[in-house]
């Protein structure tokens, strides 16, 4: 019985593990996402418009620095 309890427990550690990481990669595509919508956004605006080039900016400068922080 203590080998089962054991198996358990081991397999619950690795369902444990797999879930945080799993976890952390949906937070990672959150942020990836909401930088691309963003990103989306300025240049539809620009496209649109034709000024609209201050977000334009912005964005490029958020995804450079998600990047380089990656």
């Amino acid at each position: 019985q203590n080998r089962r309890i054991t198996a358990l427990e081991v397999w619950k550690a690795d369902v444990d593990t797999k879930l945080d990481r799993d976890k952390q990669s949906i937070e990672t595509l959150g942020q990836e996402m909401h930088l691309l919508i963003k990103a989306t956004n300025a240049l539809l605006a620009h496209g649109i418009d034709g000024n609209s080039v201050q977000p334009m900016k912005e964005s490029k400068d958020e995804i450079t620095n998600y990047l380089i922080k990656k």
